[in-house]
């Protein structure tokens, strides 16, 4: 007797698998048989897009998200992704008409479409329009346009430089007079290799007036060209909470020494006996008593997320995380972080770990490094949002926390933007959940979401209602097990993908 071919839906869940295995080939290849099956998907069409975009395979992600918008034509987020996908291109007026569609069709995703539309102006030279761009941007968000300003200049350098090369010289003397006057205010190291190439220019031409100009701010009063400052690790606003452990001293260790060196301040929340063990340990460290802890529920001292949250909202840096207390941050996380931290006021950051059989060839070319897609690690957030986490009812070191975090805050109409650099490693050891532990808490996350995306407003909102009601009906009068009640968690994530945003 055959065998019964094979749903969709298993389909779609197997290709998740694949994915957290980091096997997106064949993950791809299940999502297209997924979708000859079932058409018009749109969980396996976002699926789809996502894992072309990451094989770099581009105009198949292109040609995806275009189907994807034909299934969601109300959608706006799919065409600001369809914009992104048209930058990466190089398809700049195509991303530019993405841009000025959401710009028209949505008023909450302004800021992001500005955003796009100033990146594809700088890149194709059409400057003017970005200068109208950014002054939109300084009026609706006064507060994000330094990031802007910062993350965007590579895009402006970049056409500028290319013209230079190709000896273009009064294109580039143009262009330099175009230059929206907010990158005034830009330190990154291509600003000085752009002043010397209008300098050049205009020495070329003849206009050696333009050509000190163009100099003078590069260069100090002891002579020779200005470098910018890198940006002080002790300058970086940050404070990190987690919850240390005492058995696996030296990865944390490594972990919490990464940290300190990147400028945040750390906090550990630890029930009493644990925090007298692991002072002396980790004298850099701020230790804080958890008022409670699930040793009675879950065999183990676990904190409460709530607890940490009730930390986080009066510490007085500028922005605030949590992260899990084996997670190493590379040296070169800083500009990422900085560009994260810019982000924090008004949006949820979630970071991916890279798993290594080693901590000490994480940054190595041939490390092996692999995305971990099975949840978040590390969170950024501003502490006056910290009360909008309030309700958690999950502990930190179990599941479902890290889920309940970003599903949280897009449904309370918080942006959630997602990290997928390798800035943050974990070293490989096996780890399985208790499986009362993964089903209690996992129906936690059912009940808690379920009451908050009912009382909210929006497609997010929406969707995960949908989702979880058929859960609840699954689930009411049994007792799954983690096994059956696994294909839950990505379908959530690839939910909250779909209404996210890539830093």
């Amino acid at each position: 007797m055959n065998a019964p071919l094979p749903s969709a839906a298993l389909l779609h869940q197997n290709a998740l698998a694949r994915i957290e295995e980091g096997d997106l080939n064949s993950a791809q290849a299940l999502l297209k048989d997924a979708l000859r099956l079932a058409p018009d998907s749109l969980a396996a069409y976002s699926t789809l897009v996502r894992v072309s975009q990451q094989l770099g395979r581009l105009a198949e992600a292109k040609s995806h998200c275009e189907r994807l918008i034909e299934l969601a034509p109300d959608d706006p987020s799919l065409v600001l992704w369809l914009g992104w996908l048209n930058f990466e291109l190089e398809s700049f007026d195509e991303a530019k008409s993405c841009a000025a569609y959401v710009e028209d069709a949505a008023l909450g995703r302004s800021r992001d479409a500005l955003r796009l539309l100033i990146f594809a102006c700088g890149r194709s030279g059409d400057w003017h329009r970005a200068a109208i761009a950014f002054e939109k941007l300084t009026a609706l968000h006064p507060d994000g346009i330094d990031e802007i300003v910062e993350s965007a200049f590579g895009a402006f350098a970049d056409h500028l430089l290319k013209r230079y090369h190709a000896r273009a010289f009064a294109d580039v003397v143009d262009l330099g007079r175009q230059m929206p006057s907010q990158f005034a205010s830009a330190k990154c190291m291509t600003v000085d290799q752009v002043a010397f190439a209008v300098s050049d220019s205009c020495l070329r031409l003849g206009q050696y007036g333009e050509a000190i100009r163009a100099l003078e701010d590069r260069i100090p009063a002891t002579g020779g060209p200005q470098l910018p400052k890198p940006v002080l690790a002790s300058a970086r606003s940050l404070c990190l909470v987690t919850s240390l452990m005492p058995s696996r001293l030296a990865i944390q260790k490594r972990a919490v020494k990464s940290w300190l060196e990147l400028g945040a301040q750390v906090i550990s929340l630890n029930a009493a006996h644990e925090r007298t063990i692991l002072e002396g340990t980790f004298p850099d460290v701020q230790f804080v008593t958890a008022p409670r802890h699930a040793e009675g529920r879950f065999g183990k001292p676990y904190v409460y997320v709530h607890d940490m949250m009730t930390v986080l909202a009066d510490a007085p840096t500028r922005t605030v995380g949590l992260i899990n207390a084996d997670i190493v941050l590379s040296p070169k996380a800083g500009p990422l972080l900085d560009k994260a931290l810019a982000e924090t006021r008004a949006t949820l950051v979630c970071g991916h770990r890279y798993n290594v059989d080693t901590i000490d060839r994480a940054d190595a070319p041939d490390s092996g490094a692999q995305i971990y897609e099975g949840g978040y690690d590390w969170f950024l957030f501003s502490p006056e949002s910290a009360i909008v986490y309030m309700d958690a009812p999950f502990i930190f070191g179990g599941p479902w926390w890290d889920i309940w975090l970003p599903a949280c805050a897009l449904s309370s109409k918080i942006t959630v933007s997602m990290v997928r650099d390798s800035v943050a490693f974990h070293e490989y050891h096996e780890q399985r959940w208790d499986e009362t532990m993964y089903r209690e808490l996992g129906q936690d996350f059912i009940r808690t979401m379920t009451a908050t995306s009912r009382q909210g407003e929006g497609r997010f909102n929406m969707r995960l209602s949908e989702l979880l009601g058929t859960a609840h009906a699954l689930f009411e009068n049994d007792k799954p097990s983690a096994q059956k009640f696994s294909w839950l968690s990505p379908l959530l994530r690839s939910l909250i993908a779909l209404d996210s945003c890539v830093l």
